[in-house]
């Protein structure tokens, strides 16, 4: 099926958790069998942030990302993220997303300062979510998905430069020519 890459270039908005979704228009038709979401995204205080993946017609989707570090009503992780460090979210990851920035400081950035730049999807709770990307196999790969962003706390901003929706697809069946 291949990749389709947006760059909205666009904020988050601030303490809103309903946030703001992006549409990508995968016009490739096939059976997905795997999906991968590259992010490059600027933002401080990760643990703010829920990242989502939305198929065609709104159902199902994956909270990729939701609150890093945040247990209870905690703030979650206070690194960073820079678009600089494109973050690749991937169920062959053996980092899941709810450990990201768990071995840097508040002035530090993910990828960039601990080498990590790959997570398993963390829905961590996130309600009506599927467990990680395989959810989506045996889907139709054509349509408009989304990407949704969420900052979940003031002060703290962020923007989301580019996403990559990487869908593997199986191979089409042949038709039978009558005879």
């Amino acid at each position: 099926c291949g990749s389709v890459t947006i760059n909205p270039n666009t904020a988050i908005p601030d303490n809103n958790p309903a946030g703001i979704c992006f549409p990508i228009v995968v016009t490739d038709v096939g059976t997905i069998t795997n999906i991968t979401v590259s992010t490059s995204v600027t933002h401080t205080w990760i643990g703010d942030l829920v990242f989502q993946l939305v198929a065609p017609g709104g159902s199902p989707f994956l909270a990729m990302l939701n609150r890093p570090g945040r247990t209870g009503t905690g703030v979650g992780d206070s690194s960073n993220m820079s678009a600089l460090f494109p973050l690749l979210f991937t169920d062959a990851s053996g980092d899941p997303a709810e450990s990201m920035g768990n071995t840097i400081t508040t002035a530090q950035v993910v990828c960039q300062d601990d080498g990590r730049c790959s997570y398993s999807p963390s829905p961590d709770g996130f309600a009506g979510s599927l467990s990680n990307f395989a959810g989506f196999a045996g889907l139709a790969s054509n349509g408009t998905w989304q990407f949704c962003a969420a900052d979940n706390a003031f002060f703290d901003t962020g923007t989301v430069a580019s996403v990559t929706l990487n869908l593997t697809c199986a191979a089409p069946t042949a038709t039978p020519t009558p005879t």
